[in-house]
């Protein structure tokens, strides 16, 4: 099962947009908040969240970066967490070259995902993978994998990208709105809050998320 087939169920609730004002004071349009909870689901042994972070890049806001955590589903114990960004993912796809101390040019590829907390290292839990478009990381006995197509206009992608796909053992039962944005049960959620529309419920639940933080990284 792909979240990210659900996930765009979610966008197409808000295709419309709205408007947020910045700082600046200038009025832009906006789809989705800054960051949103976008996968909590179990798949196999795994709990594995996954949050989108979004930045206003002048004219468009781009989805930045990719944060995911990976707990034990037993223990809740944290296995790994970390996060990647347009600038990471765009270096591990195009291999950066530098010159080692022998004058030689050599290839640099950094990891696609850096860590940021956890028992387990990065190169123990994953295996990394790329395309032309984007990088992928994967769980290594292939309970899940999580993908991030960055943000890169001199390379022709004007837009970021992101998939989450389970494939643990048994059927998933897909984790309910709002705990995971990309669940079901916006509809019915709609309706308890009294409002009108879907995307007024979306809003509403992401921004009074206080294990959130709404900034851009």
């Amino acid at each position: 099962m792909k979240s990210g087939l659900a996930l765009l169920s979610a966008l197409l609730l808000i295709s419309a947009g709205r408007t947020l004002t910045q700082f600046a004071g200038t009025t832009e349009q906006v789809t989705m908040p800054c960051k949103f909870n976008a996968v909590y689901q179990q798949c196999g042994d795994y709990l594995v969240t996954v949050t989108p972070g979004q930045r206003y890049l002048p004219p468009w806001y781009i989805i930045s970066s990719l944060h995911v955590s990976v707990k034990d589903a037993a223990t809740s114990a944290l296995l790994w967490e970390g996060r990647t960004d347009y600038k990471v993912g765009a270096k591990y796809l195009y291999e950066f070259k530098k010159v080692d101390e022998n004058g030689k040019t050599v290839l640099r590829q950094p990891a696609p995902f850096a860590k940021i907390d956890g028992s387990k290292e990065t190169e123990e839990l994953f295996s990394f993978s790329k395309t032309r478009k984007e990088v992928k990381i994967a769980e290594k006995k292939g309970a899940f994998h999580v993908s991030f197509g960055p943000y890169d206009p001199e390379e022709g992608f004007k837009s970021s990208s992101w998939e989450f796909a389970c494939f643990g053992p048994g059927k998933m039962q897909l984790t309910q709105y709002p705990t995971q944005i990309c669940g079901d049960g916006i509809a019915a959620r709609r309706d308890e809050l009294g409002f009108k529309d879907k995307i007024q419920a979306f809003f509403y639940d992401v921004f009074t998320n206080r294990d959130i933080a709404q900034t851009y990284e």
